[in-house]
């Protein structure tokens, strides 16, 4: 008889705790918004955390992004050609980072630079560390 009643009991509780789940209505998964609205809010935290990181002027930061945006999309292009290693891309994408390094040597001072680099470092780690969380 207990057995009875503890069955019934435990069945009536999975039915009311099941009913409340299907009951409620979809929700974005995250509070961000879609992938679009997530990538340039990203993107624009990474600016604003690299601004305030590195102390950059408004005029630097005009000529920084740019030039960011553009070493990203070659960086991204870099992609082993059929049937390589991999080592001639890296090699490619280490001249890709050094050319544009001399390029933001041109407005910035070296050690305005590196802290640049060392932003964008701690950056993806904080996201990083931010999506682990989740």
């Amino acid at each position: 008889m207990k057995i009875k009643m503890l069955l019934a009991t435990l069945a009536l509780l999975f039915t009311i705790g099941t009913s409340n789940i299907v009951a409620q209505t979809p929700q974005k998964s995250d509070k961000l918004g879609t992938k679009a609205e997530q990538k340039s809010k990203i993107e624009a935290m990474k600016r604003a955390f690299i601004i305030e990181e590195a102390k950059l002027t408004p005029d630097e930061a005009s000529k920084f992004f740019p030039l960011y945006k553009e070493f990203t999309k070659k960086r991204k292009a870099l992609k082993p050609s059929d049937g390589a290693d991999g080592a001639d891309t890296d090699r490619k994408r280490a001249e890709l980072k050094d050319e544009y390094y001399k390029k933001y040597l041109e407005f910035m001072p070296e050690p305005k630079v590196k802290a640049v680099m060392k932003a964008l470092r701690d950056f993806r780690r904080k996201i990083a560390q931010e999506m682990q969380n989740k």
